[in-house]
């Protein structure tokens, strides 16, 4: 983000929070709306590995270990920064993605709670002031953040994921069902319409100049061998296809589950 931008951000954010310890509070941006590698590098080794070890150290001493789960996604493919979880006595256990969400509470509740409370509280108003909008969000956040932590939605969220009470069948099934729908959708693949679709989504994102020469800059900039470099090229190449079919993907199998469920009331 520009500095600009960063400045209106903090601006917007400092209305939500008012009067909290900025002390407690990190704040990380990253332009693209989602978590990068950039963004978590740095939310790790300043926040979250030192807090760790804080936490830890207090607990075991100096010479005890921590475990972090963490779902395997581009923006965590970075080896530096785990090898500097190894010197922080921090053990990485990756996950298949959208499976490690079932074991948090707080993706299991609170987090859709606080969504769905933001989207009924703001309404934008387009021909608001900047400062009228601000205020908006700011207001619409502190309903949200009061709606989502509230005592039986934090609850909801231990209950659903089987911690408390405990239940680890929920989360197992709740796998199992979830390889069965994309085991469903992955059939689909052999009709000829969506296998000529997906060719040409393909060779589009494949034949894009943008994407074409920012992987060749970057292979080249790092001073890789040819056979490396296209070796990276074709990684990120293929990370572009699959963000780019996830969101249908992840429709697609939304659709399937309501139809089952609306098979299931009958």
């Amino acid at each position: 983000m520009s500095l600009q931008q960063n400045r209106k951000a903090s601006i917007t954010l400092g209305l939500a929070i008012g009067s909290t310890d900025k002390k407690n509070l990190g704040m990380e941006y990253a332009d693209s709306g989602w978590q990068t590698k950039e963004t978590l590098i740095d939310l790790m080794i300043k926040t979250v590995f030192p807090k760790i070890q804080q936490c830890r150290q207090r607990i075991e001493g100096e010479n005890g270990r921590s475990l972090l789960l963490i779902v395997s996604h581009g923006s965590r493919l970075d080896r530096e920064l785990w090898l500097k979880a190894k010197e922080y006595n921090i053990d990485v256990i990756t996950n298949k993605v959208h499976t490690i969400h079932l074991c948090q509470p707080l993706d299991c509740c609170p987090f859709s709670t606080f969504k769905n409370a933001f989207k009924k509280y703001y309404k934008p108003q387009f021909h608001a002031s900047v400062a009228q909008q601000r205020q908006a969000i700011a207001t619409a956040l502190t309903e949200a953040v009061r709606k989502a932590s509230a005592e039986d939605i934090i609850k909801k969220g231990f209950q659903r994921n089987g911690v408390w009470v405990f239940n680890p069948s929920i989360v197992l099934n709740q796998l199992l069902a979830e390889e069965e729908l994309t085991k469903e959708f992955v059939s689909t693949y052999a009709v000829p319409e969506v296998q000529n679709f997906l060719m040409d989504k393909t060779k589009q994102l494949i034949n894009s100049n943008e994407i074409t020469s920012l992987l060749q800059n970057q292979a080249e900039t790092k001073e890789m061998g040819q056979s490396e470099a296209t070796i990276i090229i074709q990684q990120n190449i293929a990370k572009k296809i699959n963000d780019s079919f996830q969101k249908d993907i992840e429709f697609a199998l939304q659709k399937v589950k309501r139809k089952r469920n609306e098979e299931k009331k009958e």
